[in-house]
């Protein structure tokens, strides 16, 4: 996802990113702006990673966190499309 997408995402309170997790009814719904906070513990493997570009990736087995965001809990993302609705 380009850096760029993401920051103007985050400029309306009421944007979200979904991703989806292999089925239609397994999906994290997180806010946008939550996910630009975020962005500051992101981790890079040893692959090149295009500047201004971000990768995220689950675990095997969905434990749930991103590899590139280890500390972020995804667990109140998940599923709830409740986070929609409120905004």
């Amino acid at each position: 996802m380009d850096e760029s997408d993401i920051n103007e995402l985050a400029q309306n309170s009421a944007a979200f990113v979904i991703f989806i997790l292999g089925e239609s009814d397994s999906f994290l719904v997180i806010p946008a702006n939550r996910l630009l906070d975020e962005l500051q513990n992101y981790v890079t493997d040893r692959r090149q990673i295009k500047r201004g570009r971000y990768y995220f990736n689950l675990n095997k087995n969905f434990k749930p966190y991103f590899k590139q965001l280890p500390a972020f809990d995804l667990h109140p993302f998940k599923g709830n499309l409740e986070l929609i609705q409120s905004r």
